[in-house]
């Protein structure tokens, strides 16, 4: 049996990861948008 404490950690951390994957293509494209 699969814990929820298990499930809740890997959406934390697919969430975490998604945000900062976000986080750092905004901030690539806002460099670029710069030079």
């Amino acid at each position: 049996m699969i814990s929820v404490y298990k499930v809740t950690m890997w959406v934390v951390l697919l969430m975490y990861i998604n945000y900062l994957f976000n986080n750092a293509k905004t901030k690539e494209s806002f460099l670029n948008d710069t030079e």
